[in-house]
């Protein structure tokens, strides 16, 4: 004689079978949502977080001091014997892994005195620049410079679009900067007037 069992019997087997999968489903899914979080959004939010937090400790008067001297050294150029003056209008600031970008347009002048002891200008740059600097110890350090001088196309490629309308030239911006940097050669070459 065979015992069948009841029809409750088969449907608790059902349901504790539906259950057991939900749970391992459900745990799966919690485990690879945790895992994914702590590989890809975690770690990119304190990152960048950090960074910016660190630029924040710096002086605003300190990072325009260092990208006006690192454009004089790096940008500018001498043809003359002369000194570089620059000056620049800042785009904005941004964050990529461990370096920060700094989207501009810079203008450097290059003046000399010349044999009647008259200040003269030399060589003259000025166009988009994105200059690149990263946190060591603290201090904000440059560590190279793109330079777009004509060629606003292939800046367009390098800056974030929220610029781009910014990337032509501009007679006033131009003219305001050579103004700025002719009263600091004259500042400090000519005799009497300055150092």
């Amino acid at each position: 004689m065979l015992l069948r069992a009841g029809p409750y019997a088969y449907m608790s087997k059902k349901i504790i079978i539906i259950v057991a999968i939900l749970i391992v489903m459900l745990g799966l899914g919690f485990w690879l949502a945790q895992r994914g979080f702590e590989r890809v959004e975690r770690p990119i939010e304190e990152e960048e977080i950090s960074i910016l937090d660190e630029i924040e400790q710096i002086q605003p008067t300190v990072i325009d001091q260092q990208i006006g001297e690192y454009l004089a050294d790096y940008y500018g150029q001498t043809n003359f014997g002369g000194r570089t003056y620059c000056e620049y209008e800042l785009f904005g600031v941004e964050a990529k892994d461990q370096e920060i970008v700094y989207y501009l347009w810079a203008f450097c002048q290059e003046y000399y005195i010349d044999q009647n002891n008259e200040l003269q200008a030399g060589m003259a740059l000025g166009g988009p620049v994105a200059l690149t600097a990263r946190i060591v110890d603290g201090q904000l350090t440059f560590l190279s410079h793109r330079a777009f001088e004509d060629d606003y196309e292939a800046a367009k490629e390098v800056f974030p679009e929220i610029y781009h309308h910014r990337l032509e030239e501009d007679a006033a911006r131009d003219m305001r900067f050579a103004l700025a940097a002719r009263s600091q050669a004259e500042y400090e070459l000519l005799p009497g007037l300055g150092k």
